[in-house]
């Protein structure tokens, strides 16, 4: 094996290498040469390339296994270089000593930065304006809700490119509020009223203090209509037929109820699930993803209390002490619920994600 000048190689690498080494199919001699991909600040990420004297040789299993893994670091190492270097750029005042990149959600990339710092770089150039939207809401909220908040502190929205775009925050300590965790939490009334009290605030925030964010009043009506309509054209035709007669019948009841939307809209989250509710095991510790906020039913903010994630009808009664309000909101909340899975569905097909797709489908094909 060549000697490698300056470059100190962990003693788990020379032990798997040797492993290799003697699992080797051939028994001619060779050369493993390491090639390094990147020295970062984190780890060194680096790959093997077994070679013989006129033909590369057959790999023998361990070591394909492991030159895959290898490849695979090395992929995870050069994605985290990129957004380190560009976290490092746009604020210069942050060393980067510690990075967690989470890109698997549909909007934006998520760059949490020495456990302290949390970035999110919008995907597509559509979510610039939400991004824009939830700063200056953010903003206003911090002077209306008990519960914490993200607070920008590094922002650039102001900009026509989107790949420019980014918005920085303190990372609000807590996990998702999963059903599994809610299970294991004794105190329910005691997160009930929390969130309760949280609603409550929300839903009270006077219009003054965010009508010149531009805030318009949704159509509940004609959205949930139009939301049917492309619900018939683009997934009717995947479904069974008796899962298309049910759909039809609930939409067409909910439609024409005119109580349904008799309603006084007022600020809303928008996706008020688990994921975006934190908790440090007997406390709500803050309130993520403020992106889907807009001026409609409170009763939406219900919906993914009860919904299949969330934490059931007898969880949001608890919150009538604080807010009274939430058990007239319930009817509506059922039939908001039962469309999360069809809008996974739509999204899927739109966006040709085939897996959301297929997820949100499962129950009616």
């Amino acid at each position: 094996m060549r000697k490698l000048v300056n470059v100190g190689i962990e003693n788990w690498f020379i032990k798997t290498v040797a492993q290799c080494h003697r699992f080797c199919c051939s028994k001619s001699p060779f050369t493993i040469f390491v090639r390094f991909y990147a020295k970062l600040d984190i780890n060194i990420a680096f790959s093997i390339v077994v070679v013989k004297s006129v033909d590369v040789i057959r790999l023998c299993q361990p070591l394909a296994e492991f030159i895959s893994k290898c490849d695979r670091r090395a992929d995870r190492m050069s994605k985290l270089s990129k957004w380190k270097h560009k976290i490092e750029k746009i604020c210069p005042t942050i060393k980067v000593d510690a990075i967690a990149v989470n890109d698997s959600g549909q909007y934006n990339t998520i760059c949490t930065v020495n456990h302290e710092w949390v970035f999110r770089f919008p995907k597509y150039e559509s979510e610039l304006e939400t991004a824009s939207k939830e700063f200056h809401i953010l903003k206003v909220l911090q002077h209306h809700v008990s519960l914490p908040l993200p607070y920008p502190e590094y922002a650039k929205l102001d900009t026509d490119n989107y790949k420019e775009a980014y918005m920085g925050y303190r990372l609000i300590p807590g996990k998702p509020l999963f059903r599994q965790s809610f299970i294991q939490i004794e105190d329910h009334e005691k997160l009930a009223l929390q969130l309760g009290t949280f609603l409550r605030e929300l839903h009270n925030v006077p219009q003054s203090a965010y009508i010149s964010l531009g805030l318009e009043e949704k159509d509940s009506r004609n959205s949930w209509l139009d939301f049917y309509n492309e619900v018939k054209t683009n997934l009717y035709p995947l479904m069974r037929g008796d899962s298309q007669q049910k759909l039809s019948l609930m939409f067409e009841s909910f439609l024409d109820t005119p109580s349904n939307f008799n309603f006084a809209p007022t600020l809303i989250h928008g996706d008020f699930g688990p994921t975006n509710i934190l908790h440090n095991g007997g406390n709500i510790s803050g309130i993520l993803d403020f992106s889907e906020v807009s001026v409609d039913d409170p009763a939406i903010d219900i919906a993914a209390l009860i919904g299949k994630f969330g934490y059931g009808e007898g969880f949001v009664k608890l919150m009538k002490p604080v807010y009274p309000k939430v058990e007239e909101y319930l009817n509506r909340a059922r039939f908001y619920a039962s469309t999360f899975a069809l809008q996974d569905a739509l999204f899927g097909f739109k966006s040709g994600n085939k897996e959301l797709l297929n997820f949100g489908m499962e129950d009616y094909v």
